[in-house]
């Protein structure tokens, strides 16, 4: 296998980190990560300068400085470059660790978090409010934590209700808020869970209407009648090169159904597997089945997800961890 130690671009670097820390091979991953952040990439300074901070690095075995001092540098460095991802980490520093705290800087930094991860509000703002309550800060403000306690309960924090009944503030209309939207969204996976259940049974049927190439069917059938009566027999037979299997509604084939997006071929939302904008699945580049079906001794280039392509290949076209061929040997 061609291993990512030939690709020189910090982006390529850092994803074969990804790729390495997927398969838990953490201090491999931690080389890559590092040397992206060495030649200047921002996520993978976000990446290390979490690590640090979230005291989760030592599995990684960096060789540079890893100093709370050290993650606020590379945390620093990222923000100034507009990776909005470095807030948190920066106002957990300024809020969590005693020689750095900074209360005014780390609810700057959560309230920039917010304008940029909308869905993680009623966090940011349950944090905030806390600080505002702390004895410790110079400029605690009861009033202020109780409005930044408002906005977290309005966006469906159960603790930010917990703290205004504790507070003495009225919680009704948030508590009747939070059960609407569990209601919908309990609907709302129910119908998910219907329609996959329906997909997964017709993901057969599909995969043979567009790959009709990848089986050959015989039906036979024997029986005999006389008057007044019937009998008889029915059996389908599909045959593929990895073998054949005989049932009245079964089938093998050399292609598996996409477990990311269950066969349909859109993109799912998943973080690690998002389409970035492309509509399409990123786990099966929108085909709906896995690119490649493998042996026990191998497993799927999680790098390129199986399709042999990589953006950093310098014009050649295969992805160099896999060499283009859409997996990798186990070992």
């Amino acid at each position: 296998m061609k291993i990512a130690a030939d690709l020189l671009y910090p982006e390529a670097q850092y994803e074969a980190g990804w790729h390495y820390n997927e398969k838990g091979q953490y201090e491999l991953a931690g080389a890559y990560f590092q040397a992206s952040l060495l030649n200047g990439y921002g996520p993978a300074k976000i990446r290390v300068g979490s690590s640090i901070v979230y005291n989760n690095y030592k599995k990684y075995k960096f060789t540079v400085g890893t100093s709370i001092s050290d993650a606020e540098k590379y945390l620093l460095e990222a923000a100034k470059e507009n990776y909005t991802s470095s807030y948190v980490p920066l106002a957990y520093i300024y809020s969590e660790i005693n020689e750095f705290k900074n209360y005014p800087l780390a609810i700057d930094y959560y309230k920039k978090a917010i304008k940029y991860k909308a869905s993680k509000k009623a966090s940011y703002c349950l944090w905030i409010g806390e600080i505002y309550e702390r004895d410790d800060n110079d400029e605690k403000n009861v009033s202020e934590a109780i409005e930044w306690y408002k906005q977290a309960a309005e966006s469906g924090s159960q603790k930010a209700i917990s703290y205004l009944k504790r507070l003495g503030q009225p919680t009704e209309q948030y508590e009747q808020q939070v059960a609407q939207s569990n209601a919908t969204s309990i609907s709302i996976l129910e119908g998910i869970a219907g329609l996959l259940d329906a997909t997964s049974q017709t993901i057969s049927t599909i995969d043979q209407i567009k790959h009709p190439e990848n089986y050959t069917s015989t039906n036979n059938y024997s029986g005999g009648s006389s008057a007044g009566s019937s009998s008889g027999s029915y059996s389908n037979s599909y045959n593929d090169d990895s073998g054949s299997a005989s049932s009245n509604s079964t089938h093998s084939s050399k292609h598996k159904q996409c477990p990311r997006c269950h066969g349909l071929g859109i993109c799912s939302g998943v973080s690690t597997y998002t389409c970035k904008g492309s509509k399409k699945c990123g786990h099966c580049n929108g085909k709906g089945y896995d690119m490649i079906h493998v042996g026990s001794d191998k497993s799927k280039c999680s790098f390129c997800h199986g399709s042999g392509k990589c953006k950093y290949c310098r014009g050649t076209g295969k992805c160099q961890v896999c060499d283009g061929k859409g997996y990798v040997d186990k070992h």
